[in-house]
């Protein structure tokens, strides 16, 4: 439990690190099959006015989706 703890508090110092240092705004998160293991939100989702990054901030996929549809092919493929 207390290396859940150390590992949860080593990701968020790093993601808001990164935050600070690369991109704006960031929303993370990582899941099993089952479960919500670590979220994350920082930064900004809006810049000039000034609105926080929130785990509730809605985000345009934009291509991404390729990728995620690319991934459940092959997962399927390898079944």
């Amino acid at each position: 439990m207390i290396d859940d703890v150390l590992a949860i508090d080593n990701a968020t110092r790093d993601l808001n690190q990164y935050v600070r240092s690369e991109v704006p705004g960031l929303q993370y998160i990582a899941v099993t099959a089952d479960r919500i293991l670590f979220e994350y939100a920082g930064g900004w989702a809006d810049i000039q006015g000034q609105k926080a990054m929130t785990l509730d901030t809605t985000l345009m996929a934009y291509s991404m989706t390729k990728t995620f549809t690319a991934v459940a092919i092959l997962q399927l493929a390898e079944r």
